[in-house]
């Protein structure tokens, strides 16, 4: 049930000159048993170099996820780079932290070698899709040319990928940064990292007990745009939001995961980047396998402190108080009132957070909406908290 297609490619080397190079690869079927629509599971790539003929295929014993990105030489040796991600062939390769491998042809065989000895000027210059090929008829039977590998990417961008011409460094970049890359299965241990992590751990496990108190309840529906959405929520960032009177401090919220010994992950918190680069995790204590932590909400920041609000159950909100390098000042376990004036069961979110010098103002509310929620919706119900913070 497998297919092998093959094809020419034109090549661009790194000293400008061209290579032509012959390849195939070999695709399984897919879960509804069309052939060749599945897994990539061989490939091989031919050439001939000073008069001599190379060949390198793909071993039988591991499928093969990525096709190869760089060809080059060093020294007259051709070499091969690899993107290698997800956790069985980042383990078979020691977790490497730049998110590729690199293969050198000697005496007849391939063999691993330091990613350190790579030439820096080697780019991008294979072709990493096939789907042109398969299945678009311009692109079958013929030679597949520089300008087509860059014409097939422009069209595609995107969707998350290194494009013809890229430097190592960059593809570099982008292999060690998606959430299965080596880097982030089995990272270099970080000694500022785990202390941090260890901090806002302690920090939340004696959190202060604070009550705040219900200032106003209004059920007379708002109309929400999406400026007013905005100006409430913040800027999502796919792990909370995150408030506009930070921006000239924390630059980016993250997932933060846990790998296991059997590659499976589990989500067990966030990390915040700062402005400076640095990263402050947060992870949720004494979580369990395959427990959901809590929830960021959003984080919002003063001229002196960084809060990050989390939501612990429907009247229960986590808040820690960083100062703007990310050290840790204390945690405050906040308390809302319970209220019947939300329908039972309902979950009321937490709707926009702000403070003024030392008092915490939070809005639960009920919000409904047609499309998406930051295009504005309508606010039903809303219950308004205070609270009075103590100094860290």
């Amino acid at each position: 049930m497998s297919k092998t297609i093959s094809w020419d490619e034109d090549v661009l080397l790194a000293d400008g000159h061209l290579l032509s190079i012959h390849r195939t690869a070999t695709h399984g079927s897919d879960i509804w048993g069309n052939s060749g629509d599945g897994v990539l599971k061989e490939q091989t790539i031919r050439f001939v170099y000073e008069g001599k003929k190379v060949k390198w295929e793909s071993e039988e014993t591991s499928p093969v996820v990525y096709m190869p990105e760089i060809l080059g030489f060093i020294n007259g040796m051709p070499i091969l780079v690899f993107p290698i991600q997800r956790w069985e062939m980042c383990k078979r390769f020691d977790y490497p932290q730049e998110g590729l491998v690199a293969m050198g042809y000697k005496n007849g065989r391939w063999s691993r070698i330091e990613f350190s000895s790579l030439p820096k000027d080697l780019k991008v210059n294979l072709l990493r899709s096939m789907h042109a090929i398969k299945y678009w008829k311009d692109y079958q039977s013929r030679r597949i040319t520089i300008s087509d590998k860059q014409k097939l990417e422009d069209s595609a961008s995107g969707w998350g990928s290194t494009q013809q011409g890229q430097s190592l460094l960059e593809s570099s970049g982008f292999h060690a940064s998606g959430r299965d890359a080596c880097a982030q299965i089995h990272p270099l241990y970080d000694q500022g990292f785990e202390d941090s992590k260890a901090e806002n751990a302690i920090a939340e496990m004696n959190a202060r007990s604070i009550d705040a108190e219900i200032q106003s309840l209004s059920s007379t529906p708002e109309t929400i745009s999406s400026d007013d959405f905005r100006k409430a929520k913040g800027t999502w960032t796919g792990v909370g939001y995150l408030g506009a009177s930070c921006s000239e401090t924390v630059d980016k919220i993250e997932q933060l995961g846990q790998y296991r010994d059997n590659g499976g992950w589990s989500l067990v918190g966030f990390t915040l980047i700062l402005k400076n680069g640095t990263r402050i995790p947060f992870q949720q204590p004494e979580i369990k396998p395959m427990q959901a932590p809590a929830a960021l909400e959003t984080v919002i920041c003063d001229k002196s402190i960084i809060y990050t609000v989390k939501r612990q159950s429907r009247f229960e909100l986590m808040v820690h108080r960083l100062s703007l390098t990310g050290k840790s000042k204390d945690a405050l376990q906040i308390k809302l009132h319970p209220t019947m004036f939300f329908v039972e069961g309902k979950w009321p979110t937490v709707w926009e957070v702000s403070l003024l010098n030392d008092q915490l103002d939070i809005v639960l509310g009920t919000y409904s909406y047609q499309s998406t929620a930051n295009r504005g919706g309508i606010l039903e119900q809303k219950v308004n908290y205070s609270v009075r913070l103590p100094a860290p």
